[in-house]
């Protein structure tokens, strides 16, 4: 077959048309999947910020008077606040735009400052004992309405790899770490946080936590407030406390041994511990936020 120039040159012309079409294509998609990138990028953003509900100079928690605490009925437990953020001022915060909770200032970092709950979270009405057994014995004769939970669950703990009869320390305090999560999920005021779990005496190893609003109290935390032996807490930190109604801290006494705690009144709070996998129960949970001084007033 022949051709003759014209032919050559019409499929050249062809040619380079195609050429330049396949190149204008890859370009083009090449864009769009940046502009992609690009816009997930905003869209998470926008997301996380609606999810947080939470700005740098949104007021989330105001500080109590004497005022408030008549108007409303309540007792005033820690300082009223000056605006240094000392331990134990006290605050009323608007977790999700309709529950305000108190707390009192734990300790400051910063530009961030930790604060705990007055009260321990409410649940379903339900008791745990020996190794997470239902007792209705423990509920019928002391009646505690709050969020009940094991420090470990065993079911937790051999999922982790434990292998003792018994729920010890070794694998952290997953089974409360879950329901804390569980319970302030909702608190859309307050911001998402990440951060890694460690025990002050290595009793277990670092547990990554992603994307909750409140964390434990920890017990170095608790032993700088409560004094020598933990003897001597504040009264804020024991304040709707007693006995089966304290709350977990974060750590435990050893690897093989109870993880502590704060219970004792308002009048004589102080640090105690209990087995990990609840016997009785005498603790619960109460959450520790952390917010930017913006948010504070």
């Amino acid at each position: 077959m022949r051709f003759n120039n014209k032919g050559f040159a019409v499929s050249s012309i062809m040619y380079l048309i195609l050429v330049m079409c396949i190149i204008l294509i890859t370009v083009t998609l090449s864009i769009l999947g940046n502009r992609k990138l690009i816009l997930d990028k905003k869209k998470n953003e926008i997301v996380n910020k609606l999810s947080n509900d939470n700005s740098s100079s949104k007021i989330i928690c105001e500080g109590v008077t004497e005022e408030t605490v008549t108007k409303n009925g309540e007792t005033l437990v820690g300082n009223i606040p000056t605006g240094e953020y000392k331990a134990g001022d006290e605050y009323i915060c608007n977790v999700d735009r309709v529950n305000k909770y108190h707390f009192f200032v734990v300790s400051s970092d910063g530009d961030n400052i930790n604060l705990i709950m007055d009260t321990n979270l409410k649940g379903e009405y339900q008791c745990l004992s020996f190794l997470g057994e239902p007792s209705d014995g423990v509920c019928t004769e002391y009646g505690i309405p709050d969020l009940l939970t094991e420090w470990i669950s065993n079911e937790d703990y051999k999922a982790l790899g434990g292998t003792n009869s018994y729920p010890d320390g070794s694998k952290g305090p997953l089974t409360a770490l879950k329901s804390l999560k569980e319970a302030t999920s909702g608190w859309k005021n307050i911001p998402n946080f990440s951060y890694t779990l460690t025990s002050y005496n290595s009793s277990y190893g670092p547990i990554e936590v992603e994307n909750v609003k409140a964390r434990m109290l920890s017990y170095t935390e608790a032993s700088s407030l409560c004094g020598e032996y933990g003897y001597n807490c504040p009264s804020y930190l024991g304040i709707n406390t007693g006995v089966y109604d304290g709350y977990w801290l974060s750590d435990v006494e050893g690897t093989f041994s109870n993880a502590f705690g704060i219970d004792g009144g308002i009048s004589s709070p102080s640090i105690d511990s209990d087995a990990p996998y609840c016997v009785y129960c005498l603790f619960k949970i109460r959450p520790v936020i952390t917010l930017k001084k913006d948010n504070i007033s």
